[in-house]
């Protein structure tokens, strides 16, 4: 059974600290039975909205009761207790006979033990959100996000309700709203309104009079939640005989509804196939995903809102559904879900998936909310760091810098710009130890899509390692037990630097080097990793300005592409697999010189110098 620990709190001094104390005192039972934890906050909650605090009037009694009140259940496995009838229908059953709940419920899932289409379920039912945290490295950017909605949030529980004329019939919206057929149209439950966040519906009306104009009425039904009344915002929409151009608003909106129907009827699908009919269900959708990743390239390009969901969809999207089933199996049936009600309700739940980053992004009140929660998580203890502190050279002996720095080969001075312009790749031998999240070390060539590893910002996911095969012998710069090529970025001495440009190269011997590319992010910082303590960049990390690469380094045409580099590594063997890409270098410009692309084992490459990443090309202007 559930058990409650403390009662509601005012977040005073010592009403926190009573909080932490109970937190503190929490102990694991035998049994994960959810819908009695449920059950037992909304309860609590309802009572709270519906009791008298206040002594003196009514009306004073009644605004002590108007809070901003939500519902956080949070879980790290599978009820192994379950009401009789299903969590849903009970769940639908206290919603029904509570007509006047106001308030959300946000279900929140860590690690991979778990039933993340029910828990989807359960959010979608509350009117509220479904947050997947993979590992500890999630677990700010999914609550900073979703204090900063709670934050912002309007009005709860909201609905549409849709009045077409008599013959006429409301399909069942794009994006899988619940919805309630009525004989005067149909209602629409469209849960939690944040202010500065436009909401954006498809409404398809069957049976209307094509000759003539008809009258729909659409009806925003909404209780702000420091209001006791409800508000009507009524609007009509005249049809016309006349064919309307399609805006590309609209051609982004239909894409993002489609992409949410597509999940959720594969997440409540795939949950119940295994082996052939899994791979059949994964292939469908992968086919779906590219069509809507190469129209989304195609028509909407430009589009603020579309090409960063197009990232999402032709991203992760298309690793989530890869048909061999491993990834969707370990984390894409848990992540979907998530991502698909935040673009379903259009509610940026984190730092990561680009196309949320455009949800609250004209919303004063989210975007100081979302920065006010961040900068106070930041200042919570561990476990997770922000960042790893740079390392002591000195224990690699004395160098150039004096008590520190590098040891063993001489400080190389700066080349020109021009060689800067056609560096070679950036990898690391296999034997280079790379730090996961929980602070161990492994070699990097033991790395594969899904890995967790510390970035500068914390804790991020790997998307692709690039296997390069070496004939021979290539030029290395040996930091520590790091063995780097001399022109990938480094962070040294506070600064972004080419390890060419701090130490002599030498010729090793190795069969391979490997580079890593991140999950997508639209922070820098995300496409980092440390290598023996030091931080190193990764693939795609956005930053292409090669007019720049005098005040950071970083900066390359290709390499800094995200879509560059991810369509490039789709058509090596072993992306659709572990992740682990077979490359047998780079393809270069013919007349440029400069790098374009990851060459297959089939592809001759386009290079006279440089078969390898990771040997730079002289250019002489």
């Amino acid at each position: 059974m559930a058990q409650l620990i403390t009662d509601f709190q005012y977040s005073t001094a010592s009403g926190k600290g009573s909080l932490n104390g109970s937190v503190d005192r929490l102990e694991p039972k035998a049994s994960t039975n959810l819908w009695d934890g449920l059950k037992m906050g909304m309860n609590l909650l309802h009572d709270l909205q519906h009791k008298s605090e206040a002594s003196g009037s009514s009306t004073t009694a009644k605004k002590a009761n108007n809070r901003l009140a939500s519902l956080f259940i949070l879980t790290d496995g599978q009820p192994n207790v379950n009401p009789p009838r299903g969590h849903i229908p009970m769940l639908q059953q206290w919603l029904e006979s509570h007509p006047d709940t106001r308030f959300a419920i946000n279900g929140f899932g860590f690690g991979y033990d778990l039933d993340s289409s029910l828990m989807s379920d359960i959010a979608r039912t509350g009117g509220g959100h479904y947050g997947f945290i993979a590992d500890a490295g999630m677990v700010g950017t999914v609550f900073v996000h979703a204090l900063a909605n709670l934050f912002s949030t309007y009005a709860t529980t909201c609905h549409l309700n849709v009045e077409v004329p008599d013959g006429a019939k409301v399909k069942k919206p794009r994006g899988e709203f619940p919805f309630t057929e009525s004989s005067w149209g149909a209602k629409i439950d469209i849960g939690d309104i944040q202010y500065g966040q436009s909401r954006d519906f498809i409404i398809e009306i069957d049976g209307l009079s094509e000759p003539k104009p008809e009258d729909i009425i659409v009806t925003l039904v909404a209780k702000p939640w420091e209001s006791e009344d409800v508000v009507n915002h009524a609007v009509t929409i005249t049809t016309s005989p006349e064919p309307n151009d399609t805006s590309r608003d609209y051609e982004y909106h239909l894409h993002r509804l489609n992409f949410v129907t597509t999940v959720y009827a594969l997440a409540k699908d795939a949950y119940k196939k295994v082996g052939q009919n899994l791979t059949d269900a994964l292939k469908e959708v992968q086919a779906v995903f590219e069509e809507q990743s190469k129209a989304i390239k195609e028509n909407l390009g430009d589009h603020p809102a579309a090409e960063p969901l197009g990232t999402d969809i032709g991203g992760e999207g298309l690793l989530a559904v890869a048909p061999d089933g491993t990834a969707w199996k370990k984390w894409g049936r848990h992540y979907f879900p998530s991502l698909a009600r935040a673009h379903q309700m259009q509610r940026c739940n984190n730092f990561k998936d680009p196309g949320l980053q455009v949800y609250g992004k004209d919303s004063p009140l989210f975007i100081k909310s979302r920065d006010f929660a961040d900068a106070e998580f930041d200042k919570l203890p561990p476990p997770t760091p922000s960042s790893t502190p740079m390392p002591d050279f000195s224990r690699f002996g004395r160098g150039a810098r004096g008590g520190g720095g590098f040891a063993s080969a001489p400080r190389v001075a700066l080349s020109s710009m021009s060689r800067y312009n056609v560096r070679g790749g950036v990898c690391f031998t296999g034997d280079s130890p790379v730090t996961l999240s929980d602070g161990t070390k492994v070699r990097i060539d033991t790395l594969r899509r899904g890995s967790f590893i510390m970035t500068g910002r914390g804790v991020g996911e790997v998307s692709a390692i690039v296997k390069t095969r070496v004939s021979g012998t290539t030029d290395i710069c040996m930091i520590g037990d790091m063995k780097v090529t001399p022109w990938h970025p480094i962070h040294y001495d506070g600064a972004w630097r080419f390890p060419g440009d701090l130490l002599q190269p030498q010729e090793v011997e190795c069969e391979a080097v490997y580079s890593v590319l991140m999950m997508p992010s639209p922070y820098v910082e995300d496409h980092s990793m440390y290598v023996d303590a030091i931080q190193v960049v990764t693939l795609g990390h956005g930053l292409v300005n090669t007019e720049n690469v005098e005040n950071d380094v970083r900066n390359h045409e290709f390499f800094g592409n995200y879509s560059a580099v991810f369509d490039g590594l789709r058509e090596l063997k072993g992306f659709y697999e572990d992740g682990v890409c077979e490359c047998e270098g780079v393809l270069r410009d013919a007349e440029t010189g400069l790098i374009k692309g990851f060459a297959k084992s089939t592809e001759k490459r386009e290079t006279l110098v440089d078969t390898v990443i990771g040997q730079p090309v002289r250019v002489h202007s």
